[in-house]
């Protein structure tokens, strides 16, 4: 929430001698600031935000990437006061909520600006209604669009479901959100989980998101980030597998001239050797940004 300083300073690290351990905080100008509060809170990103580009030359630990939520420039005001703020700040993306179609985000586009621009600030947009989810994969083919973001308590409430421990009304919406965002080589993120103290439940949560082919989670506190991290960086088990598995087909199709090898009774394509090598490439590029 941008309504307290205190809070975007904690979750940055700024008042911290060591790093904070999430890849990204979003600053959110949306569903966590009262109406009342709106004007405060675009002031105090501001500040932030300024804070954070003094602070980085000062500082030689870790801090995370800054994204900003704006509001719905397609159906609200604040929205729109919130596009103007941008142009004042650095931010390395800008989250835009509740993205129901092309031609919603189209419109946010051309408020920020962006059209004709060949570099600018990457979008993350959320799909949390029942069209952004049926629009997904033509959202996802956007050139200004990074990252799908799975709303999952606004999809929930729109679909007119309940919320269940393995999520089972939402499991076709979330795929169609991974599918959208393989399909246009983008990153997807999955929902939050609402309850900040059942670790248990948290943890099982994030490894189906992985295993459904999620990039990350959302979350909404800091205890949270430890157990995600884990959830979402290759084990040690399977990075000693993954290394494993190139080394025997590497040695299978060099030397012996084989497409297929075998590690533990199990077939080993090439399929499976590019599998490999990501997961070492994805643990080492997370062992360098941290």
């Amino acid at each position: 929430p941008t309504d307290k300083i205190s809070m975007m300073e904690r979750a940055l690290g700024l008042k911290s001698s060591s790093d904070t351990l999430a890849d990204v905080v979003i600053l959110d100008l949306e569903d966590s600031v009262s109406p009342v509060m709106k004007n405060r809170a675009r002031d105090n990103v501001l500040t932030i935000m300024r804070n954070i580009e003094s602070i980085k030359k000062e500082r030689e630990f870790f801090l995370p990437l800054v994204a900003v939520r704006i509001n719905c420039a397609a159906t609200t005001s604040w929205g729109i006061d919130d596009i103007s703020l941008l142009s004042s700040i650095k931010s390395d993306a800008v989250v835009v909520p509740k993205v129901n179609s092309l031609k919603e985000l189209d419109f946010s586009i051309e408020k920020m600006g962006l059209n004709g621009q060949t570099s600018s600030y990457p979008l993350w947009t959320m799909i949390e209604t029942a069209k952004g989810v049926l629009n997904a994969p033509e959202i996802a083919q956007s050139e200004f669009v990074q990252t799908l973001v799975f709303g999952s308590n606004d999809l929930t409430k729109d679909l007119k479901a309940f919320y269940t421990d393995k999520r089972e009304p939402l499991l076709y919406s979330m795929s169609q959100c991974i599918l959208a965002a393989r399909a246009s080589e983008k990153f997807v993120i999955d929902g939050i989980f609402m309850d900040i103290k059942d670790e248990i439940k948290f943890k099982a949560e994030c490894l189906a998101g992985r295993n459904l082919g999620f990039d990350g989670k959302s979350l909404i506190h800091p205890n949270q980030v430890k157990l995600a991290n884990e959830a979402f960086s290759p084990s040690k088990e399977q990075i000693h597998h993954a290394q494993r598995v190139i080394e025997a087909f590497e040695t299978a199709s060099q030397r012996e001239g084989r497409g297929v090898a075998v590690v533990d009774n199990k077939l080993i394509e090439h399929l499976h050797y590019l599998q490999a090598k990501d997961i070492l490439q994805r643990s080492h590029d997370l062992l360098r940004s941290r």
